[in-house]
């Protein structure tokens, strides 16, 4: 196959974690990955069949699907999100139930033009149509390119809790799939201390707001588990990332597993 003909394919990427080379896929055998460029003095991306690289460009073919939460990446730019300033775009936006939901979306997204995850994001509410709209607008510092995004809001805003973590109410996240949610939670514990001997104050107060985070994130989990049943289903496993992580351990994701380690956790932070 060359090069152009791996431009006009369709190909599903998934991501790498590696900010350098963040997308990966297979093709007809062949191993293909995404380096990002030094923009602008390089071209924006390279394309890398077996570790060589056969093509350099600066527009993402749009035949090519980006991994994790890319389809919301629909309105990752600012004439994008000015575009569904309509009844019907209104209907389309993603819904992000909290603000805290909705950083943490962005927070996971890299920039669609260069992979950069880094970005501080401005929130305003805004009307789409006849629909209140959360617009959080920032700038990436890699590329320099504006970065959008806008999530319908709720009937009724949550407002954050004065010592505790929510992401949403009980229904379960539009924006992110179980396996995403279980990753978080695990990324989270694993930044909590064993105890809190010997912190200060401050650092006290961050390990038990780190705590109540990966808690908060293990409820999402568990949201997903229809009454009655006693596990994720798998149809519920959305994204590339969760499904791998689905996949890798299924196990993890019973009522009876995931609301030990919930149980856990809520008992160390209310003995803290």
């Amino acid at each position: 196959m060359t090069e152009s003909e791996f431009l006009r394919q369709r190909i599903v990427w998934a991501s790498t974690g590696d900010a350098q080379t963040p997308y990966l896929a297979e093709s007809a055998g062949r191993v293909l990955t995404v380096r990002i460029g030094d923009f602008p003095e390089e071209s924006l991306y390279t394309l890398l069949v077996d570790g060589a690289a056969v093509a350099e460009f600066d527009d993402w073919p749009s035949v090519w699907v980006r991994p994790t939460g890319d389809a919301a990446n629909a309105t990752d730019t600012g004439a994008e999100a000015s575009s569904q300033d309509g009844a019907s775009g209104a209907e389309s936006l993603p819904f992000a139930r909290t603000n805290a939901e909705a950083r943490l979306f962005l927070e996971l997204q890299p920039c669609p033009h260069c992979g950069e995850r880094r970005c501080e994001f401005r929130s305003a509410v805004v009307s789409v149509g006849d629909v209140l709209a959360s617009r959080y607008t920032g700038v990436c510092p890699r590329c320099g390119r504006e970065r959008v995004y806008q999530f319908r809001l709720p009937d009724e805003i949550l407002p954050p809790p004065a010592d505790s973590v929510r992401f949403g109410g009980e229904d379960p996240s539009q924006l992110l799939d179980p396996g995403v949610w279980l990753w978080y939670s695990d990324t989270a514990a694993g930044q909590v201390p064993a105890d809190l001997f010997g912190l200060d104050a401050q650092s006290a107060r961050t390990a038990r707001h780190t705590l109540a985070t990966a808690l908060a994130a293990l409820d999402e989990v568990l949201k997903f588990i229809p009454a009655g049943q006693d596990s994720v289903p798998a149809a519920a496993f959305t994204s590339l990332d969760g499904k791998a992580i689905y996949d890798n351990e299924p196990g993890r994701f019973t009522r009876l597993r995931l609301t030990a380690i919930r149980d856990y956790y809520a008992e160390r932070l209310a003995n803290w």
